[in-house]
Parts: structure tokens; C-alpha cells; sequence
């Protein structure tokens, strides 16, 4: 089985994360950009996905039209698939 690369978004979180655990104490600004960012990249993320799945679904009613005329004209023109 070949491994799945990560979303880039998934990348920034995991990074953002480990960075926080190694700098606990040593920087509270840089562990609040990082906490800032972790939050903005998750709210961005449902919309990324909203936008895929309204994309998938276009395709799928295009795909649907087009098979739908292509039998259409198969029932005009009398063509049987034996």
C-alpha cells in the first residue's frame, strides 16, 4: 500500500503543534502565533472541503447530462449493445 501524502493544512497544524510543545515556556508570543495559526488554518478547512464536494457534484451532474443524452440518441437511433 502505497503511504497518502498529507494535505498541505495538515502539514502547517503538525508543525505549528510540535513547535508549541518544544517552545512551551520559552516564548509565550511565538506559542500564541502559532496557536493563532493552528486556529485560522481549521477554520478555513470546512470550506475547502464545501468547495471540493459543490465541484465533485457538478462534475457528477455533468457526467449524469451526459450519459442520459448518450442513451437518448442510442433509443432514437435503435443502437443495442449485445
Amino acid at each position: 500500500m502505497i503511504p497518502q501524502k498529507k494535505p498541505h493544512k495538515e502539514k502547517m497544524i503538525e508543525a505549528s503543534k510540535r513547535m508549541i510543545r518544544e517552545q512551551q515556556n520559552n516564548n509565550p508570543a511565538l506559542n500564541n502565533y502559532f496557536k493563532l495559526q493552528i486556529k485560522t488554518l481549521l477554520q478555513n478547512a470546512p470550506r475547502d472541503a464545501a468547495d471540493k464536494l459543490e465541484r465533485l457534484l457538478k462534475v457528477k451532474e455533468r457526467q449524469k447530462d451526459e450519459a442520459m443524452y448518450m442513451q437518448e440518441i442510442h433509443t432514437k437511433v435503435g443502437y443495442r449493445r449485445d
